[in-house]
């Protein structure tokens, strides 16, 4: 049987050259076995390919949340989206740029 473990979601053009990882889930019971960072990776090439140059992500608060981006390459921003920023803003806003 097959079984949808984890979802991505990308948002090409948040801005004139930069994505947005707009959703990451994996399941509880399937995590801890690299379907996020291969996820990623995945989107990473998508948005490359698309031309973009950085990649943006508002991650909550949580030490899992903000260590798993921190761990896949993202720094954490004071350059925030302000519409993004406006609809999170305690999450922790977060940058990676993107190498061809």
């Amino acid at each position: 049987d097959k079984v949808m473990v984890g979802i991505i979601v990308y948002r090409p053009y948040l801005t004139e050259d930069m994505a947005q990882l707009d959703a990451l889930f994996v399941d509880k019971h399937y995590r801890q076995q690299g379907i996020a960072s291969h996820l990623t990776r995945l989107l990473e090439r998508q948005a490359i390919t698309d031309g973009h140059k950085r990649l943006y992500v508002s991650a909550t608060e949580s030490q899992s949340a903000v260590g798993f981006y921190i761990s896949q390459g993202f720094i954490p921003t004071q350059d925030s989206h302000p519409e993004l920023y406006a609809l999170e803003p305690n999450d922790i806003h977060m940058i990676k740029i993107l190498e061809n």
